[in-house]
């Protein structure tokens, strides 16, 4: 190899090691500096209290949630695919160059005689435009079902907003229920105990039997094993709202609430349901720009019938020397200058074109068949979440009522037992209604928040009439 080839060979590996260093130095600048544990501790404490209301969840899952997070950067993604589309009415101007060593020239003899051709240095230096003057509506068409996904992401966010919000409800009302049952059960397990103490000190007393304190030693044993999965559950919810909130399991939260927050809306009428879910669901839109997507799909494919022309230009430097290696010595140049059009059209290939349209059409009617049955399975879901409603309703009223007269059952046989007018057996009977009241009342609120929680998303209607 040649002193000047070996000169060469040098500064391109000289070239490519300082870009791929540049290229790593950058990389390592932006990776997060390693942080110590107790560091992040004291940021997450930082950002996230220990202490939340309801709606403070919400929005700590709008800025944290890795699903939500995700769903606005394909809508991001969906930006700069709408940019390509449009890129594609622009013209397109390239840079292009070229160099050659030649180390042995190509020759030829004439007469007998060798002949060199050739320079040792050969080199091009040019431009190219191309701008699309017609395309079958490709070009446009494209950009059209560009802007149709770029909306299309938007509502996907919007949807898994609206599914966030609606599960961050679910798992705070499970909290709070699964809390106030505790309460109650802890409560009860008390009470027991409580009772078996007065009922060790009747036996001692001669006033019951060795029978009875064994029955309040059973009722003792069989309260337990409910208040240990109670507080499970209510722990396990506190996991799911963590999960949700893109939070380390081991962080200390409480989720605090009044009685505002529990508070039962008043829901609107099926007809209006109907008209907000019809108006608002995102799913719905998005079926509808799907079906839109997948028509402009197959108008893109019957513009590959039409010819596609061009406008091209081309400007380009032509040297050749056998100077050093920089060109100190240019014996041959030239400048070349070209403007033209291109013309192509598809005339045969062998049924390809008419396929590629066919199959879009057909996936133009499977999207059309999807958004009408989205249409109908919406409505069959809000009607579907309606009916729940009316039922958890009723069964909040009826438990409602049923607990107000358990209780009223249960003090009253309380002081006849103390009396000695009440046997245990009537108190424990009472208790165990009184309980029973209590945990179907709650049973039913926590099925109409789920309820109004879901309306709320089939209806992508934020907050429903609370007036």
């Amino acid at each position: 190899m040649s002193e000047r080839c070996q000169k060469l060979f040098n500064f391109i590996i000289i070239c490519v090691c300082f870009s791929c260093a540049n290229v790593f130095a950058q990389d390592i600048a932006s990776l997060p500096a390693l942080q110590s544990l107790e560091t992040q501790e004291k940021i997450l404490s930082n950002i996230f209290p220990d202490k939340i209301t309801i709606e403070q969840a919400v929005q700590m899952a709008y800025e944290n949630n890795i699903d939500l997070i995700n769903a606005f950067l394909n809508k991001e993604k969906a930006d700069k695919k709408l940019r390509e589309y449009y890129s594609y009415a622009y013209p397109q101007l390239n840079l292009n160059a070229d160099y050659s060593r030649n180390i042995d020239k190509p020759s030829f003899f004439i007469n007998g005689s060798k002949v060199t051709i050739g320079a040792d240095n050969e080199y091009t230096v040019g431009a190219n435009l191309e701008q699309i003057v017609f395309s079958g509506g490709r070009v446009l068409t494209g950009i059209d079902i560009a802007k149709k996904q770029n909306v299309s992401a938007l509502y996907s966010a919007i949807e898994t907003k609206n599914l966030v919000r609606k599960t961050i409800y679910e798992i705070c009302y499970r909290i709070i229920v699964f809390k106030k049952i505790y309460e109650i059960e802890n409560l009860n397990l008390e009470i027991e105990e409580e009772r078996l103490a007065l009922e060790q000190e009747r036996y001692e007393g001669g006033i019951s039997s060795n029978l009875d304190l064994l029955r309040q030693k059973v009722r003792v044993s069989n309260a337990k094993p409910s208040v240990i999965r109670t507080k499970a559950n209510y722990e396990i919810s506190y996991l799911y709202l963590k999960d949700t909130l893109n939070l380390d399991p081991d962080y200390d939260v409480e989720l605090v609430w009044d009685d505002e927050d529990l508070a039962i809306p008043k829901a609107p009428t099926l007809d209006k349901l109907y008209s907000l879910a019809m108006t608002n669901r995102p799913e719905i839109t998005i079926s509808r720009l799907n079906f839109e997507i997948a028509d402009k799909r197959a108008k893109f494919e019957r513009g590959s019938r039409w010819p596609e022309l061009k406008l091209v230009a081309d400007r380009t430097y032509i040297g050749q020397g056998d100077g050093g290696m920089f060109f100190e010595q240019s014996d041959q140049n030239a400048w070349s200058t070209t403007a033209g059009l291109t013309f192509s059209m598809p005339i045969w290939q062998g049924g390809k074109i008419s396929s590629l349209i066919s199959q879009r059409e057909i996936d133009r009617d499977i999207a059309f068949n999807q958004y009408i049955e989205m249409l109908r399975r919406v409505r069959i879901l809000v009607k579907e979440s309606y009916v729940k409603l009316i039922e958890a309703q009723l069964k909040m009223q009826a438990s409602g009522d049923s607990r107000i007269q358990a209780r009223e059952n249960l003090e009253g046989l309380a002081e006849q037992y103390k009396s000695g007018l009440a046997t245990q057996i009537d108190l424990t009977e009472a208790n165990s209604d009184f309980n029973k009241a209590q945990l179907l009342y709650l049973e039913a609120v926590y099925e109409q928040f789920n309820v109004i929680a879901n309306l709320e998303y089939l209806t992508g209607t934020i907050i429903l009439n609370k007036d």
